[in-house]
């Protein structure tokens, strides 16, 4: 084993990540179905929604191991920008939905909940968008990972932002959950640059 690779950050399990994918991937459409329908259960969908978040994040983190100390500035970098997103994001999500009585649908949000959508939870997910897709490039630019893999993740903040008007933002939050189950690309070769790095639990 490589002494870089096994120093670097704590690897994820696959499994792990892919049971919270399929999580995010269940209750994303539960949401957007209750919003678009204005149905009275759009509050207890939304509140059951921010383990997507930690699904996102479990997609987006997990090559982080992977990466050798000669990685590009790009790649930590937009991949520590996603993760903050995120994170913050997770923050507004619950607030929105746990922070005052109003259920955003039939009745407006209250003042609280409305402030932690739009001045937290709404910017937040907007940066995780654009803060993937400059992962996925800086991967493919770098060449850190194969063409179509890094691509596929760079796909993933333009393809919500295409959901974004069936809700936002489960819309976004459903592509982030395929990545989780797919998983993100890792780096073919090692912190030395000798071999190919093993993509085991």
């Amino acid at each position: 084993m490589n002494s870089d690779h096994s120093a670097g950050p704590p690897r994820l399990p696959r499994p792990l990540a892919v049971a919270a994918g399929v999580y995010g991937l269940c209750i994303t459409p539960v949401v957007m179905a209750a919003w678009i329908s204005e149905s009275e259960t759009y509050v207890i969908a939304g509140r059951l929604l921010f383990p997507a978040y930690l699904a996102a994040m479990a997609g987006v983190y997990c090559p982080k191991s992977l990466f050798g100390r000669e990685t590009s500035p790009w790649v930590r970098g937009s991949l520590w920008f996603t993760l903050a997103a995120l994170a913050v994001g997770l923050v507004g999500d619950l607030g929105s939905y746990y922070g005052g009585a109003g259920d955003g649908v039939n009745a407006s949000f209250s003042a609280a909940q409305s402030i932690f959508y739009g001045a937290v939870e709404f910017p937040a997910i907007t940066a995780a968008q654009v803060g993937v897709t400059v992962y996925g490039l800086a991967l493919w630019r770098t060449g850190e990972a194969a063409p179509a893999r890094a691509l596929g993740v760079a796909a993933v903040g333009p393809l919500g932002f295409l959901l974004w008007p069936l809700h936002i933002p489960s819309g976004p939050l459903l592509m982030f959950s395929l990545l989780a189950i797919i998983g993100t690309p890792a780096r073919p070769r090692d912190a030395g640059g000798i071999g190919p790095v093993e993509d085991g639990p």
